[in-house]
């Protein structure tokens, strides 16, 4: 028994790889339904092992993003984006600056710098300002895979209209 078919169906190639890593494969496996809406059995190994490494990254990002929002306060927004679907890129999101939640679309500039295939370089300590008139300095560092292509982004937006109103 196992979390999905590819527990069942693929257990000669965890034997070489060990009962602990299957362990935590499975834990992944139930993970990548719940982020990615997909069934991992249908993936081919390498690309099963690939995603198990995404969603390793994925746990400590949210680490990350955690300690980042809590240092900076209500001010502060952390948002981690996939870009295997645009249109639905948040997957995590801590604080609530601009009002998106998971399963939400990336910003327009965002969106714009993927599709332009603009993503060679991070951007750094950018002003916008949100719809309801308020101003935030901005971070994106795009998330690369092994071959350099952005995959994702780690963004971290801060509130700076009270600051704003002091000069």
């Amino acid at each position: 028994p196992g979390c999905c078919a590819i527990c069942v169906s693929s257990r000669s190639v965890f034997d070489f790889i060990g009962r602990m890593w299957h362990n935590q494969y499975t834990l992944c496996t139930k993970s990548l339904q719940k982020v990615y809406n997909i069934c991992p059995s249908r993936m081919p190994t390498v690309a099963r092992y690939h995603l198990v490494e995404t969603m390793h990254n994925l746990e400590e990002l949210q680490q990350i993003a955690v300690g980042i929002q809590k240092l900076f306060g209500a001010s502060c927004e952390v948002v981690i984006h996939d870009f295997t679907n645009l249109e639905q890129s948040i997957v995590h999101i801590e604080g609530n600056v601009t009002g998106r939640s998971v399963g939400g679309v990336a910003t327009d500039l965002l969106l714009a710098c993927v599709r332009n295939n603009n993503t060679a370089h991070d951007m750094y300590n950018y002003r916008t300002q949100l719809s309801n008139g308020r101003m935030m300095r901005s971070c994106t560092m795009f998330l690369r895979d092994t071959d350099g292509n952005a995959t994702g982004a780690f963004c971290i937006n801060f509130d700076i209209t009270t600051l704003s109103q002091f000069h």
